[in-house]
């Protein structure tokens, strides 16, 4: 069970008339104990591009931060679609609420100050228990989460493994 006090999904995907990808996203995360989330789609417009992705979920960021200024925000996306753009908007923009923000690299990147860049889970918890966000129980949590995940992966050779495996090492 989290104890999270909302969760808001910014997406670059338009929203779905009959909201199919809506409900399964929420049906898997109440599989894993998160809250409902809200989910800020993007719009078929704002796919031309990563800026434009970012923009757009900018805008809705802006909008439902003005709905709830009582709220401060950590910010967890990766390298694609606009993400790295939209963090440093946010951080721009928003600094008093923002928490931190937290980037997946999947593939090759500029650092940018203020962004946490992670590659594997338990990275990204000691970058958060680094900013005082995360407990060390919690930070011990997530090691041995990526440690039991680590084991029941079924690899497709021995590299791929060795890769995985070094991603944790180097937490």
């Amino acid at each position: 069970e989290s104890n999270l006090e909302g969760l808001v999904l910014l997406t670059a995907r338009p929203s779905s008339r009959l909201g199919l990808l809506e409900r399964w996203t929420q049906r898997q995360l109440a599989r894993r104990g998160l809250p409902e989330p809200i989910i800020l789609g993007g719009s078929l417009f704002a796919l031309r591009s990563h800026h434009s992705m970012a923009g757009k979920k900018l805008q809705n960021f802006s909008q439902d931060h003005a709905l709830y200024p009582e709220f401060n925000f950590l910010f967890v996306g990766d390298s694609g679609q606009g993400d790295v753009l939209l963090a440093q908007a946010m951080q721009e923009n928003f600094a008093d609420r923002i928490y931190g923000a937290l980037i997946h690299a999947i593939g090759p990147h500029q650092p940018y100050q203020g962004i946490g860049y992670f590659e594997s889970y338990l990275e990204a918890a000691i970058l958060l228990s680094g900013q005082g966000l995360l407990n060390d129980a919690a930070c011990q949590r997530v090691r041995q989460a990526s440690l039991r995940d680590y084991r029941s992966i079924a690899f497709s050779s021995r590299a791929q493994a060795e890769a995985a495996w070094s991603s944790l090492e180097k937490s």
